[in-house]
């Protein structure tokens, strides 16, 4: 089948062999088309003259870097068209996985997120000081936290000292299953609260009931002084997942794709997973029952998206009706956190 020329770069995938060499990979292109790729250690700083591979027609390319960057972006240009920035999705946090960049997803009308504005991540209670250097130059300014008092309080937040990271708590909790009474729960081996639909209706909740708190959020992601920023819960996935959706379905990134990151918890929580299922087992619990709590569950981000629909008419008349932020703000954001393809 003949490969259109015309045709944008897409299925870009970034991965990391190890502090100088990466792979970068996309759907294929006509034969004689002509990929470069371009690096630096920002999206502002992509050296654009010199690249650091070049390939004619294919779907892929290995990349040995002159010197590490920790975490580098990437610039590909198709035939010296218009290119595309690109990075790893999961940041190379040396204790902390699912720390990811939420940047790169294209929205409804041919735009993308922004690469290295908006983050997400479980945590961050097992920063590393090379983990503080690493998000010092992303330049986070700001670092917002879904966990109740007593996960917080549990496992604090080991950011830099310095004072250049602003913490935002924003508790999400859900009363007598408070994330902390629960595990609290699992370790007398008593998991009779989590019922088929208990996931389901907790992100539910996280709409219904916390309208005032996504507002508070939103607030700070639309100053640009805040940005870039991270936002947090405990695993990264739930609360966390539910944000994202917000930030996405309001850029314009259809449901498909906000559905698809949400299952990449799944993927970069794995060995934690794993992990946690061993000792669960000590408290002699089967960790098969307890599935959609240890995992990003589909069927509940199914159910989110669902509900802004038929309960809000969408994710941008829920945060304007509901939460009560200014539509021009939203708008403004979009074009902000957003850049044209």
């Amino acid at each position: 089948m003949a490969l259109d020329k015309k045709a944008r770069l897409a299925g870009i995938v970034v991965e990391q062999a190890d502090e100088k060499r990466f792979s970068i990979r996309w759907d294929a292109v006509a034969t004689d088309d002509i990929i470069r790729v371009f690096a630096g250690d920002s999206p502002a700083t992509i050296d654009k003259h010199t690249p650091v591979a070049e390939t004619r027609g294919g779907d892929s390319v290995e990349i040995t870097l002159p010197q590490p960057i920790d975490n580098p972006y990437f610039e590909i240009v198709k035939d010296g068209g218009k290119g595309f920035v690109w990075a790893l999705r999961q940041l190379p946090l040396e204790k902390i996985c699912n720390f990811r960049d939420i940047g790169g997803y294209r929205t409804k009308d041919n735009r993308r997120m922004r690469w290295g504005q908006v983050f997400r991540s479980p945590h961050l209670a097992m920063l590393t000081d090379n983990d503080h250097n690493l998000m010092h130059r992303i330049g986070i300014k700001l670092v917002c936290d879904f966990r109740t008092q007593e996960e917080a309080e549990a496992q604090p937040d080991r950011l830099p000292e310095d004072g250049s990271m602003e913490y935002l708590p924003l508790p999400i909790f859900h009363g007598k299953y408070d994330p902390a009474e629960a595990f609290e729960c699992i370790k007398q081996g008593d998991i009779s609260w989590l019922t088929d639909d208990f996931m389901t209706n907790n992100y539910l909740k996280q709409i219904d009931d916390f309208a005032h708190l996504w507002k508070q959020f939103f607030e700070h992601l639309m100053d640009s002084k805040k940005r870039p920023l991270v936002f947090h819960c405990t695993a990264g996935k739930d609360r966390t997942g539910v944000c994202a959706a917000l930030i996405l379905l309001t850029a314009g990134v259809p449901e498909s794709t906000v559905i698809a990151d949400h299952a990449l918890s799944n993927k970069y929580n794995a060995h934690v997973i794993e992990h946690i299922k061993l000792e669960i087992k000590k408290f002699g619990i089967d960790p098969e029952d307890m599935r959609s709590y240890l995992t990003a569950p589909r069927e509940a981000m199914q159910a989110v998206l669902k509900h802004l629909r038929e309960e809000y008419g969408s994710a941008t008349e829920y945060l304007t009706r509901e939460a009560g932020i200014d539509p021009q703000d939203l708008e403004r954001l979009k074009r902000e956190i957003t850049v044209g393809s």
